[in-house]
């Protein structure tokens, strides 16, 4: 009778760490795709192949940390993550030396061309995400938060970020209804619990933008100059 109660307590603190433990995953131009990400030593190179990642395409219900290397640049290299099968909070960041650049995340593109956002991620559900400490510049939009279809978006915190030269392409600007590009912008779904704070932002088109519901919005500590339209836009 005792060994068959400590026989079960031992599997449910078993299956507790199992769940208190975190999936950490680190990006760096010094890595490589094939590698498993999951030290300092061994990081991933790409941030497109987070989509291919054998990794990420299963069923996650560890705290999920995406981990960017300081003092790097990607170029046309988008960043873009589906949470729907991420069943725990999720924190992307940086590593390294705090005294280092945050990382760049950039996307060149013509006068014609929208491009693709810096980063986009979708399918956020109520387990949290914080995005934190980067850098976005040069694209059609920055970061594109999606809701996830099935649940209300909880717990979401945008800091500690930088957002410059987020601009509509010159030939895609006709007045008088442009197509603003955002700094950052919830595109679909439904939001709760979002803090937007001490993120610098200049020489874009729109800071903040919502299509999306929200429903308790904190914007907080964010420095934001030459708008070239709305600096807020709520729809």
């Amino acid at each position: 009778m005792h060994g068959t109660y400590f026989c079960f307590a031992a599997v449910v603190l078993s299956s507790l760490a199992a769940l208190a433990r975190s999936e950490t995953f680190y990006i760096s131009p010094d890595g490589n795709d094939l590698n498993d990400g999951k030290s300092e030593s061994t990081p991933w190179l790409t941030l497109a192949s987070l989509l291919t990642q054998p990794a990420l395409m299963v069923e996650i219900y560890s705290p999920l940390n995406i981990m960017i290397r300081r003092n790097a640049t990607y170029v046309n290299d988008p960043f873009q993550l589906e949470l729907e099968s991420v069943h725990a909070p999720v924190k992307i960041t940086t590593y390294g030396d705090k005294k280092l650049p945050r990382p760049l995340l950039q996307q060149l593109r013509g006068l014609n061309d929208l491009g693709a956002a810096c980063m986009k991620i979708s399918g956020i559900s109520q387990y949290g995400l914080v995005v934190d400490n980067l850098h976005m510049g040069g694209c059609a939009q920055g970061l594109v938060l999606e809701g996830s279809a099935t649940s209300i978006a909880s717990d979401v915190m945008v800091s500690n970020s930088i957002f410059e030269d987020i601009r509509t392409p010159l030939l895609r600007y006709t007045p008088p209804n442009p197509r603003w590009a955002q700094a950052i912008w919830l595109s679909a779904g439904k939001f709760q619990n979002l803090t937007v704070q001490n993120n610098v932002a200049a020489r874009i088109d729109v800071f903040f933008s919502s299509t999306a519901f929200t429903n308790t919005m904190h914007l907080n500590g964010n420095t934001v100059q030459q708008c070239s339209g709305n600096c807020y836009s709520f729809g």
